[in-house]
């Protein structure tokens, strides 16, 4: 046997080819351009966001922004006459105020919002209807948790709703390619976005001006603890997803499988909002006891 050999043999490399690298790294250049282009809300929505941040303010305020939007009005007004919000009726925006309360109106404005052709992903059409399916489970799931929780959080609702702008918008950014050329396969496509949807939908978040306390939500709402302070917004997210998944109402990817939440990160939620076993059953009662448009 020959014992020459390649002075160089064993220095060369393989490239291994992955495409979802490749697709993260599109995205995080597209963040990365100062003229990065985000999806956006109504700007009426974006107006009810920053009104609802002020503890003090009114429903008569919120409405007068409501009513500069004919659409969005008259969306609210006929999602507000669901049964869900009482067996009665409402006739007119001020009494599905009162009604619904100024987080109420808020979330619901929200909702309603978000599916106005906010993310358009031509291609990924039915995974950013999944992510709004479960963006509104979640965010009513929260209720339920709160009525059981140490920490009541009156935002968590509206964080549910916005936790997850990553996703759709990675699927926006991917689906938009040259003319002549296919967007990424729809399995490459989805965990690219989940990879990198937390630091995206914080980018959303700023050019959207929600306020700081929104984003760092937005930027760690798989973590129970930001800056090792535990957050009980995060904490009553978290919660709400793994009863979404015990629904089997949690989000699901391309393949049909439920994502599964890190049950370390949920267990230390469950911790920090004092939901022992007794309480986590009597969440899952109340929520199965929803109406199923409350919930789908």
């Amino acid at each position: 046997m020959s014992t020459n050999m390649d002075a160089n043999y064993g220095l060369g490399f393989v490239e291994i080819d992955d495409p979802v690298g490749r697709c993260v790294e599109r995205l995080e250049s597209e963040l990365a351009k100062p003229n990065f282009k985000a999806p956006t809300l109504p700007k009426a929505a974006l107006e009810v966001l920053r009104l609802t941040n002020n503890p003090r303010v009114e429903a008569a305020e919120i409405l007068a922004v409501v009513e500069t939007d004919a659409t969005l009005a008259a969306q609210l007004l006929a999602r507000a006459r669901s049964p869900i919000y009482g067996t009665r009726p409402v006739q007119s925006l001020r009494e599905a105020a009162v009604r619904m309360g100024i987080n109420g109106l808020r979330d619901l404005v929200l909702q309603i919002s978000l599916r106005m052709k906010v993310f358009r992903a031509p291609g990924f059409e039915p995974q950013v209807t999944e992510i709004m399916r479960f963006a509104q489970v979640r965010s009513n799931l929260c209720h339920a948790v709160n009525r059981q929780s140490r920490f009541s959080q009156p935002q968590a609702s509206m964080c549910a709703l916005l936790a997850d702008l990553g996703m759709a918008t990675a699927l926006m950014v991917l689906a938009q390619v040259p003319r002549g050329e296919s967007p990424p396969p729809l399995n490459t496509a989805w965990a690219a976005a989940l990879e990198s949807h937390e630091t995206l939908g914080a980018r959303v978040g700023q050019t959207w001006d929600l306020p700081g306390e929104i984003v760092s939500v937005i930027r760690h709402h798989h973590q129970v603890s930001v800056a090792k302070v535990p957050n009980p917004t995060i904490a009553t997210l978290l919660v709400a997803g793994v009863v979404a998944e015990h629904l089997n109402l949690g989000l699901r990817g391309p393949q049909g499988a439920q994502f599964c939440e890190d049950r370390t990160q949920v267990n230390g939620a469950r911790r920090l909002l004092g939901l022992n076993t007794d309480k986590m059953k009597r969440i899952v009662s109340q929520a199965r006891a929803m109406e199923l448009d409350c919930i789908v």
